[in-house]
């Protein structure tokens, strides 16, 4: 299964629709990415590991509000990006 890790943020307090969306291969990428840009408290973020898309739609694997939630998931679910 070919998976892709998108990361959404903004300000809290901002539509959804108006998130800044960044999409990844690996999990490498996202903790590069993270180590550069770490999470600051006055932004929500959303993690979101895709399995594909199914009649236009994402297909969840696993999701979280949190880097380090979303790395603890990935790893107890013994996923390998």
């Amino acid at each position: 299964m070919a998976y892709e890790i998108l990361m959404a943020e903004a300000p809290k307090g901002t539509k959804p629709e108006d998130y800044d969306v960044y999409a990844f291969n690996s999990l490498d990428e996202l903790k590069n990415f993270r180590k550069s840009f770490p999470e600051k408290m006055r932004f929500s973020y959303s993690y979101f590991l895709s399995g594909g898309q199914k009649n236009g739609s994402l297909i969840e694997v696993a999701s979280a509000c949190h880097y380090k939630q979303f790395i603890k998931l990935i790893k107890e679910k013994s996923i390998q990006i």
